[in-house]
């Protein structure tokens, strides 16, 4: 749990997109006092990122819930 910044937990991943390329989840930094959100993505430049996503396709913390696309304002036009 090195890297670009310390971190010690992290929670709640989910798929952040349909091509499952990149991992929403909550990650307690050091340097914060309290979780903060996060994208995680294998191919993030810095360290934790790639990390943090690794570990959490892996189930390090816990299940990784499905992607669920945000839903479409209500005065959106479809075509």
């Amino acid at each position: 749990m090195t890297g670009y910044l310390d971190y010690t937990d992290v929670r709640n991943p989910v798929w952040a997109d349909a091509g499952h390329s990149s991992i929403a989840c909550e990650v307690k930094f050091d340097l914060f006092a309290d979780y903060v959100p996060f994208i995680a993505m294998l191919s993030d430049p810095h360290p934790h990122g790639a990390e943090i996503f690794s570990a959490c396709a892996s189930g390090q913390y816990g299940e990784l819930g499905d992607y669920v696309p945000p839903p479409l304002p209500s005065n959106a036009v479809t075509l």
